[in-house]
C-alpha cells in the first residue's frame, strides 16, 4: 500500500522540485503504476501528476509573494523544465501569469 507518508515523501517537501517519474514511485512504494494511480485517485481525488502540479503551483506562489527571485529561478526551484513552460502552466492553473500574480498580490 502507498501510505500517506510515502506519498508525501515521494512528492512533497524537498522532492517536488525534482523530476519525479512513475517508476520512482513504483520503486519507493513497491506497488504497480496502476495501483499508485488508483490510490491517488481514491485518496486524493487526483492523479499523481495532478498532485505534483498542485504542489509545484502552491510552492511557486509562495516564492512569487515572498521572494524577489526571477521567474526563471522560481521555475527551476519548483521543478519546471524552463520558465516558458512554468509560465504557461501557471497561467493555466491560476488564470494569470506569474508576473501578474506577483504584481497583484505581493505586499
Amino acid at each position: 500500500l502507498l501510505s500517506r507518508r510515502q506519498r508525501q515523501m515521494c512528492i512533497r517537501d524537498s522532492n517536488y522540485n525534482k523530476k519525479i517519474c512513475m517508476s520512482d514511485l513504483e520503486e519507493i512504494s513497491h506497488i504497480s503504476r496502476q495501483a499508485i494511480h488508483q490510490k491517488f485517485k481514491k485518496h486524493l481525488g487526483k492523479t499523481p501528476i495532478q498532485f505534483l502540479q498542485e504542489v509545484r503551483m502552491r510552492e511557486s506562489k509562495t516564492f512569487l509573494l515572498n521572494t524577489n527571485l526571477l521567474i526563471y529561478e522560481i521555475a527551476d526551484k519548483c521543478g519546471f523544465e524552463d520558465a516558458y513552460y512554468f509560465s504557461n502552466s501557471f497561467k493555466k492553473w491560476v488564470g494569470i501569469s506569474p508576473r501578474s500574480y506577483r504584481n497583484k498580490f505581493k505586499i
